[in-house]
């Protein structure tokens, strides 16, 4: 397997579950390692159940206390199980997981995470995430990555995925050189997917982000040179009026207002692009309020008279 293999190469991505990556245009093992997560999930110590707040996100470590009890409304399954410590009890609640009865038996120990709320009367998480101490010890210490998904595939199967995935991100090429990394102080490309993923801390994550940033930018630069370039070889069909640049001038005397320098500049540099022998190609690029309006008004005024 390697970056431009097919999805359906990686363990656990069967023809199901490549259909809803297909969603996502996630096709290849490069698209995965590509696909940045949205937001990042710290793992907070598990609190004692009486403690627990309607809406906000926490975990517990409870004993399930009941069997599961479960019920069919149209093609949904509900199933719930209460779940115990020593401070009090509330219940879980799983949705068309008809597995989870065999999971969730009396006496087994959970910590449970998600976002409490509070109905009919009782304290319940609804499709709470459930680890052993032993694992959900070890998440506590990192940051875990939230992906963008959609209907039928969970977070925690785009997280497994992406751990058998992401030790080839060192194979996508770096388009910079070491010595251009070590100038900008910037991470080699594969390290930075690699924490972007799974990042130890939030220091990390910064400087991964950041790495991934510049990429964004430095294909957004090459992309407009090579457009500058394509243009310069087009030669234009565009004919300046004789007398444009006069009444141009007439036009902008007339105005209620005085142009700052900054906007005769672009104002020139436009009209003398369009009475040149190749098409323009050109961005304005201002705030707001800093008059980019009455410079296109200016470039608009030269193409009628034109």
């Amino acid at each position: 397997m390697n970056i431009n293999s097919s999805i359906t190469e990686v363990k656990g991505i069967g023809d199901k579950t490549a259909a809803l990556f297909k969603k996502l245009n996630i096709l290849t093992v490069r698209d995965l390692i590509l696909s940045v997560p949205r937001d990042y999930l710290s793992y907070s110590e598990p609190i004692p159940i009486a403690n627990v707040k309607s809406g906000v996100r926490c975990a517990v470590y409870a004993k399930v206390s009941s069997y599961v009890k479960s019920e069919k409304r149209g093609h949904l399954l509900i199933s719930s199980v209460k779940i115990s410590d020593d401070s009090g009890s509330m219940y879980v609640t799983f949705f068309n997981c008809p597995f989870i009865k065999n999971v969730m038996r009396p006496g087994a120990s959970f910590i449970f995470t998600g976002n409490a709320k509070f109905a009919f009367n009782k304290l319940s998480f609804d499709m709470p995430e459930y680890y052993d101490s032993k694992k959900y010890d070890a998440m506590t210490r990192t940051m875990q990555p939230v992906y963008g998904l959609t209907s039928g595939l969970s977070n925690k199967t785009f997280q497994k995925i992406i751990h058998e995935v992401v030790p080839l991100a060192d194979s996508i090429e770096d388009p910079l050189t070491e010595d251009i990394r070590k100038e900008t102080g910037l991470m080699p490309l594969g390290e930075a997917l690699m924490n972007v993923h799974f990042p130890v801390n939030t220091e990390t994550l910064k400087c991964a982000l950041g790495r991934l940033a510049f990429n964004e930018f430095l294909s957004f630069l090459l992309e407009v040179n090579r457009l500058r370039s394509d243009n310069v070889a087009r030669e234009s069909e565009f004919k300046l009026a004789d007398g444009a640049k006069i009444r141009l001038e007439s036009f902008l005397a007339s105005l209620p207002y005085s142009l700052t320098d900054a906007q005769k500049r672009a104002i020139d540099d436009i009209v003398n692009d369009m009475s040149g022998p190749y098409v323009m190609n050109r961005l304005v690029q201002g705030d707001v309020g800093s008059g980019k309006t009455i410079i296109a008004a200016a470039a608009l005024f030269v193409t009628v008279l034109s």
